[in-house]
């Protein structure tokens, strides 16, 4: 789950990402990458760790 992003061109800051296993939530930023993903990163204090999530398409 994700909210409480503030929009700033492709980037959004200042948002929290909840991690359903440790049932734990933490700073996060998104941006939009060139080819349409989005690279979601979850934080702890200045260090941040990523992923790159894409759209899936449903025929």
């Amino acid at each position: 789950m994700l909210w409480g992003f503030e929009e700033k061109s492709d980037k959004w800051s200042s948002g929290k990402i909840y991690d359903a296993e440790s049932g734990k939530s933490y700073k996060s930023k998104l941006e939009r990458q060139a080819d349409g993903s989005l690279e979601v990163k979850g934080c702890i204090g200045p260090i941040c760790q990523g992923q790159i999530w894409t759209e899936v398409k449903l025929d």
